[in-house]
């Protein structure tokens, strides 16, 4: 019996589907990590307590689910299909054009907000090498790669990838008591920096590129107050 393929245009519904269903499994099961946190009192526990919580947290609910897919899913290497070679490149890029985005939102910001040295500890460390790392990986690394695969031109699959970004704040908003409408404010910021660290990734062909560019912002947005 003579195997046949789906059609093209069918494969990439099908691709898109499995995209969409992957990333409304990753906010359900977020929002059950910030009820458990609710739950278990770790909200009263020391910032270490809840550095390591929710590191645990993003590694388990964020980097496995992916790693495992793009592994017994696709059946390939992790580290070529998530981008993540081409390390220096990638980091020389990103920080070229997260020091623009910054200087940019400078342009705004001097007018506007106070400027002060950040606190150093765990919410730092998180802000600068936790969020970076994991969230690039997630989103320029796995979704842009997905949506892309599922024939999405390269700047509408960004744009989603961004509002993608943006929605997996939400939850974290909402039960830290900031989902408000002024964080309206908040939201086209953190969808340019998506827009930014993709376009980066394109660039560089790595998604240390991604990487850098949101380090470069967030140690930017660290000195605001």
């Amino acid at each position: 019996m003579q195997l046949t393929t789906a059609p093209p245009r069918h494969q990439s519904a099908l691709d898109l589907r499995r995209t969409c269903l992957h990333y409304i499994l990753l906010l359900t099961v977020w929002v059950g990590a910030w009820l458990a946190f609710g739950a278990l009192g770790i909200a009263a526990q020391s910032s270490a307590a809840q550095f390591v919580y929710w590191t645990a947290a993003k590694l388990l609910v964020w980097i496995l689910p992916v790693f495992l897919i793009v592994r017994l899913g696709r059946h390939e290497a992790a580290v070529t299909y998530l981008s993540l070679e081409n390390v220096k490149r990638g980091l020389r890029v990103g920080v070229l054009f997260g020091v623009a985005l910054a200087a940019v939102s400078l342009l705004a910001d001097v007018a506007t907000k106070h400027f002060g040295w950040p606190s150093a500890g765990f919410a730092l460390v998180n802000v600068l090498l936790i969020a970076p790392v994991f969230e690039e990986i997630v989103f320029r690394g796995f979704f842009l790669r997905e949506l892309q695969d599922a024939r999405i031109a390269f700047w509408p699959a960004n744009i989603i990838a961004a509002l993608m970004f943006l929605g997996l704040h939400f939850p974290g908003w909402y039960f830290v008591g900031r989902l408000t409408p002024g964080q309206a404010v908040v939201a086209p910021g953190i969808c340019l920096v998506g827009l930014v660290a993709g376009y980066a990734k394109r660039r560089a062909g790595s998604t240390w590129a991604g990487v850098a560019v949101h380090f470069v912002n967030n140690l930017y947005s660290s000195f605001l107050h």
